[in-house]
């Protein structure tokens, strides 16, 4: 979901640096993720507004994704929570509503975290989905519409999220003991160090410091290789130097 609203030509990349240059430790799925929906939100880079239908029944279904398209066409992001329960990861990413044929073009994703799309009939996608017929039942989508940001650094800002996101060794040790979460967390890791190779990038071409000031040629290294992603021992030291290099901005930052 994320990474689609990223894509999206009114986020702008200098934000995106902002917001991706640091990671956080999430305790409920024990692994090391990146900014979430909620606090996208909660910054003000998307508005957020959502539909809620009780009690649906299949003759209505035209009414609801004809609504949904409404907002599509706006070049909106729809999530359809799938578990009423608001908090769960179950989530539809709705991308395309057909009402020649009445299908629903869609993404969802696997317990495994794999996505796959999937097209199906508007009474299909009920039966599987939704809540239809039932009495109290709730069918409940968020409507995400990305802000265009103007193109800047945000230095303030940068610094907060430097200053608030090391991760302390109890979450280390949280993060290293779970084996299944430490193949998603180390793909995070590498991902994240990108991000902030191009942060440093930004502070290059502004000419305010170089990036040998924060990384080191090991530190580098300890990155770009490839031990796999199961690999306990390497994300550990991966975390390590994430807090080191988060400190070393920060400075680096705070002398600008």
């Amino acid at each position: 979901m994320l990474e689609q609203i990223c894509r999206d030509e009114r986020v702008d990349d200098v934000w995106l640096l902002n917001f991706f240059s640091t990671v956080t430790y999430s305790a409920p799925k024990k692994v090391l993720q990146f900014i979430s929906l909620r606090e996208m939100w909660e910054y003000g880079l998307v508005v957020k507004r959502y539909l809620e239908y009780p009690d649906i029944s299949m003759e209505e279904l035209g009414d609801v994704f004809e609504e949904i398209q409404y907002y599509l066409q706006q070049k909106d992001y729809i999530v359809h929570f799938v578990d009423e329960a608001l908090e769960s990861d179950r989530i539809n990413l709705i991308l395309n509503i057909s009402f020649h044929d009445r299908k629903v073009t869609f993404r969802s994703w696997s317990l495994s975290g794999e996505m796959q799309e999937s097209c199906l009939s508007y009474e299909d996608y009920g039966k599987r989905y939704m809540v239809c017929g039932l009495s109290g039942g709730m069918v409940r989508f968020d409507i995400y519409s990305p802000v265009k940001q103007k193109k800047e650094l945000h230095l303030s800002m940068l610094q907060k999220r430097m200053h608030g996101s090391k991760i302390f060794i109890i979450n280390r040790k949280r993060c290293l003991s779970d084996n299944k979460g430490i193949s998603a967390s180390s793909k995070v890791m590498r991902e994240w160090f990108t991000v902030f190779q191009d942060v440093i990038s930004l502070f290059d071409k502004k000419q305010l410091f170089t990036s040998s000031f924060v990384i080191r040629d090991e530190e580098r290294r300890l990155f770009e290789t490839d031990r796999g992603y199961g690999d306990a021992e390497h994300l550990g030291q991966m975390i390590k130097v994430y807090n080191k290099l988060l400190g070393r901005l920060e400075k680096c930052s705070k002398r600008c």
